[in-house]
């Protein structure tokens, strides 16, 4: 059968937060969705798993193509402490991204450094370092990684040690082909405050950007249009925007209030059609799958 309505299945699957990961066993050519045992919403997941092998069963002949699998691991009760790596693709460039869960610290003190949050970006790194370099082996020299660092973080000495001495020990070709933005900009932070820490981070990776949300605040993004960065990526939830004319239109305000700005959208919850529209996009990072990851290890 065409691989199309697999991938959307796929697509539809990985955005259920209780889903570990999802990938294909060789040894009997099934799609494995593994879900985590101890949340009480896997119910769901596998009536999911069950209506897509009917369809594929009567569409395709294939009944059997995805496997229901729940495991015995997982996070903390509660979910405290889970956060997945996502990825983006933007036309043979890979943005890794570290989408933490809702019960994450931060609750109380957003603006206070996270040595957890430092690690999962350090293996979002690390992600970036094993996909360049898999492509140079393939004889793809031309494609890029980009990953986020937490500007909090980067502000601390400590963790911008960490952050330098992993950066300083990739080797040069896959250094190249590395972009690095700061993330999780809170809206109160001066543009002066923005500005030297892009310039520290500078020293060491090349022209770092900067990653926003939007969610309607387009002051907010406006004042990060000012800051010295040559790079910005704007992810948008196409639902909670509206319809796909209301992205576009703010896209193009965004794009024209750049000029001097290279602006990428990384683009979530894309229905298939608007998906087409966007697949051969210079400037939209579509998402391409994520895997969860339960611990970290202590730095």
């Amino acid at each position: 059968m065409s691989t199309a309505p697999m991938r959307s299945a796929i697509r539809v699957l990985s955005n259920s937060p209780v889903v570990e990961r999802i990938a294909r066993r060789p040894e009997t050519n099934k799609i494995q969705v593994v879900c985590n045992e101890v949340s009480g919403n896997t119910q769901s997941v596998e009536d999911v798993v069950k209506m897509l092998n009917y369809y594929f069963g009567k569409a395709y002949n294939v009944p059997d193509a995805l496997e229901f699998v729940q495991s015995a691991g997982g996070s903390t009760a509660g979910g405290k402490n889970c956060y997945y790596i996502s990825s983006y693709n933007c036309l043979g460039t890979r943005l890794l991204r570290a989408e933490i869960a809702s019960d994450f610290a931060r609750k109380t003190h957003p603006g206070s450094v996270s040595e957890l949050l430092a690690e999962i970006e350090l293996l979002c790194l690390e992600s970036a370092k094993d996909f360049l370099s898999l492509q140079r082996s393939s004889g793809r020299k031309s494609n890029r990684a980009v990953v986020e660092f937490d500007y909090t973080n980067i502000r601390d000495l400590l963790l911008f040690h960490e952050y330098e001495s992993r950066l300083r020990s990739l080797p040069a070709p896959v250094a190249r082909q590395l972009d690095v933005s700061l993330a999780r900009i809170r809206p109160a932070t001066r543009t002066e405050d923005i500005n030297a820490i892009l310039n520290h981070l500078a020293a060491i990776q090349p022209a770092p950007g900067i990653s926003v949300d939007y969610d309607e605040n387009l002051h907010f993004i406006e004042d990060m249009l000012n800051t010295e960065a040559k790079k910005m990526y704007v992810t948008m939830d196409v639902q909670k925007v509206g319809n796909i004319g209301d992205v576009l239109q703010t896209q193009n305000y965004i794009q024209e209030s750049a000029p001097t700005k290279r602006v990428y959208f990384v683009l979530k919850n894309l229905d298939a059609n608007s998906r087409m529209r966007y697949q051969k996009d210079p400037d939209a990072f579509l998402f391409l799958g994520r895997h969860r990851v339960d611990k970290v290890s202590p730095m």
